[in-house]
Formats: structure tokens, sequence, C-alpha cells
């Protein structure tokens, strides 16, 4: 644990439309992260409601003392979802890179 708390660094991502999007579908997902404040929502996107303006859907919901994208990041996989911020977060995250070191 005392090793891996100098891999961990502070993370913010805000609601607004241009940063909200953590990760998208098919991105290579470099770091994981440790939600301290705030709702990350999880979901896919939705291609056979046409033209509305939400055109994805989120099912899972993560807030604060949970953590994403472990799976990602410790098998060396694509994001399979998309992650976006609800509600303003703040994060430490833990890279890839650091782990393999």
């Amino acid at each position: 644990m005392y090793d891996i708390s100098f891999g961990l660094k502070p993370r913010k991502f805000d609601a607004n439309e241009d940063d909200k999007l953590i990760y998208d579908e098919e991105d290579e997902v470099s770091e994981m992260y440790f939600i301290i404040e705030g709702t990350v929502g999880i979901g896919y996107y939705i291609f056979s409601q046409g033209l509305s303006k939400t055109q994805y859907k989120l099912g899972i919901y993560m807030k604060d003392n949970s953590f994403i994208c472990d799976y990602y990041v410790c098998n060396n996989k694509k994001s399979e979802f998309i992650f976006i911020s609800v509600s303003e977060v703040k994060a430490f995250a833990l890279s890839k890179r650091f782990l393999l070191q």
C-alpha cells in the first residue's frame, strides 16, 4: 500500500458538456480512478432512437468511495462502456504505466 500511494494522482472531472466524458467506448484505458466525491455514470450508446438529445443510456452510477476502470487497467483491455461524470467528480488516478513498473 505504501508503494502504491506514490502513484496516486489527483483528477477532477466536471459535469459540463465539454468535460464530462471520462472514457468512451473502445478507448484505451490508461488510468483507474478512486472516486472521492461526485457521481460517475456507466452506460452505452443508443443508436436505434434516431436523433434524440441523449444518445446514450446510463445503467450504473458509481459514487463516493468507489472505483472504476480497474478491470481494464489490470487486464490491459479497451473500454467496453462509456464513463461520464454526472456531477463534479474528484478522484485519485492510478496509471497503468505506474502499476507495470
